[in-house]
């Protein structure tokens, strides 16, 4: 039994890595395309000629060095993440003063990821944030909506987002997601921007299997906790310039370092070098630990596979409590969005549902109505289809519109038109 366990046990490990190449099990690196291995676009590639789709192979330094041959002002997305796990404080040039931002550069054209085989290039509003042109110059907006990457749009084009066709219906719409924003960056996008603007519905959306993940990062940070104080604040709305300042820095140094370690990769796999690699995932069961962590909960760090801890929970639910607090103080309303994860159609329901029953509770302890997506997803027979090349990455344009649609027919009034058919 000795000699016949660990056997069988490795065997497994190197059947499913054979088996998946990287690619079969659904899981593609965070951003997609453009931070695969050539061998793994390559694979990539292959799968969606199958189904007709060309693929843009390139890398984002690619894309912005095209945009800034034609002297066009082009940054890699900030994910605020990132800057959380990191701890860092910005200083302001002019004063001294610290301060931690919660948008991106402004004004500049920010290439954020490739998914679907095509690069999203989006050009920033006067925060930082992925907006229309003129959404701040309103005297107050209709709806408010704070979130973290699939809010902010990754990677659908303008127009396919979730928040772009609630937009059809409230014309007055203030996205202020942006990558990585957890549960105190919610709630600080709304004390930051979002209060001065008095929005007369606010969505906090919630993405199962990613967001609580986040909370021991934030709850780490010397600043981001504060903003369960009711008196705490940066200013943020009156400093763009400090933080334009700041992050341009920070994605200058973040760009070159992330260009090394691909090129130092690229280099590794074309030279067949990159076998230590290979051979120390296997030695961690990699790929067989992801299969428990579809049975077991037994993850490898990519996701939440189990369920969510007290202290987690506690956090989300302080956090919605001073949401809906400030959101009510002006008259409006705050709900709760529930978004599903990948994992929950690929893998099964069992575990995510322990998350959602929990959550779902947080929010109506703190009397915040809900807005659960799931069954919308579950109606459309063939959830996965919502996802890119059905795999685990963020939802596709349909899946934007199942979002859109199931939000829209819980707001007072509902929608105007059915957003099928546009």
């Amino acid at each position: 039994m000795c000699l016949s366990i660990p056997i069988a046990v490795y065997g497994a490990e190197i059947v499913f890595a054979y088996r998946d190449s990287g690619y079969g099990s659904g899981i593609m690196p965070g951003g997609g395309l453009d931070t695969a291995t050539p061998g793994h676009k390559q694979e990539i590639a292959t799968i969606a000629q199958r189904s007709g789709i060309e693929v843009d192979l390139r890398d984002h330094w690619d894309i912005l060095a095209e945009l800034r041959d034609r002297h066009v002002d082009a940054v890699n997305g900030v994910m605020l993440g990132g800057l959380v796990r990191g701890d860092a404080i910005f200083r302001s040039p002019e004063d001294e003063s610290e301060f931690l931002p919660l948008g991106g550069i402004s004004r500049a054209h920010t290439v954020l990821c490739n998914e679907t085989g095509e690069f999203v290039v989006y050009e920033s509003d006067e925060h930082g944030f992925r907006n229309p042109a003129g959404t701040w110059s309103a005297a107050s907006t209709d709806v408010a909506v704070v979130g973290e990457s699939f809010v902010q749009g990754y990677c659908v084009p303008d127009g396919e987002t979730f928040v772009d066709r609630i937009r059809t219906r409230f014309p007055a719409t203030l996205n202020l997601g942006v990558s990585g924003g957890a549960p105190l960056l919610q709630l600080a996008a709304i004390k930051e921007y979002a209060s001065h603007y008095q929005s007369k519905i606010t969505l906090w959306v919630y993405c199962e299997g990613i967001d609580l993940v986040d909370v021991p990062d934030e709850m780490a940070h010397s600043w981001l906790k504060r903003y369960l104080e009711a008196s705490f604040g940066q200013r943020l709305i009156d400093r763009q310039p400090e933080i334009d300042a700041g992050l341009r820095a920070y994605a200058s140094a973040e760009e070159i370092r992330i260009r090394q370690r691909a090129t130092d990769r690229d280099t590794r796999a074309r030279s067949g070098d990159d076998w230590r690699g290979w051979v120390e995932a296997r030695l961690k069961l990699w790929d067989l630990r992801e299969r428990l962590a579809v049975k077991y909960g037994v993850g490898t760090g990519q996701v939440s596979t189990g369920e969510p801890s007290d202290s987690t929970l506690q956090v989300l639910s302080e956090s919605l409590s001073r949401a809906r607090d400030l959101t009510s103080s002006w008259g409006g309303q705050l709900y709760f969005v529930y978004l599903p994860s990948w994992g929950r159609f690929k893998n099964g329901s069992r575990l995510p549902d322990r998350e959602r029953a929990r959550v779902l509770a947080v929010a109506k302890a703190n009397g915040v109505p809900t807005i659960d997506v799931v069954p919308a997803f579950d109606r459309t027979g063939d959830p996965l289809a919502l996802f890119p090349f059905r795999r685990f990455l963020h939802y596709n344009e349909k899946g934007n519109r199942v979002v859109a649609e199931a939000i829209l027919g819980a707001l007072p009034h509902g929608p105007e038109k059915n957003l099928k058919e546009q």
